[in-house]
């Protein structure tokens, strides 16, 4: 079995500017893509969040029920995210092209933003 190569993502210097910038309540993610995601997508069952940052579409899945298995290639991001780790909410490092720890799981829905 092979490692996973360590990747950096140009995430990784802005991480904790990003988690601070989405903890208000006025932003873009917040006001425009969540509410269009909500009718997307319910919050419902299982869902994996790929390329999920540090969580922000993720925990709020959560919070309105679903199982969510968040995933994405910035350890940074996925360090924020992990603060926020619960029963129904759970991060992995790892590339979207190769999600090991997916590929045994059925999910009912899927999302990715790119924000």
């Amino acid at each position: 079995m092979s490692k996973m190569k360590k990747q950096t993502t140009s995430w990784e210097p802005v991480a904790s500017w990003y988690d601070e910038l989405l903890q208000g309540e006025d932003t873009y993610q917040s006001q425009v893509i969540l509410p269009n995601l909500m009718r997307l997508l319910p919050p419902q069952g299982r869902v994996i969040d790929i390329a999920c940052g540090q969580g922000f579409f993720s925990r709020y899945y959560a919070e309105k029920g679903a199982d969510v298995l968040g995933i994405d290639i910035s350890r940074s991001l996925i360090e924020h995210a992990k603060k926020h780790e619960n029963g129904h909410l759970q991060f992995a490092v790892a590339p979207a092209h190769k999600m090991p720890m997916a590929e045994s799981a059925a999910f009912d829905g899927a999302m990715i933003v790119l924000a």
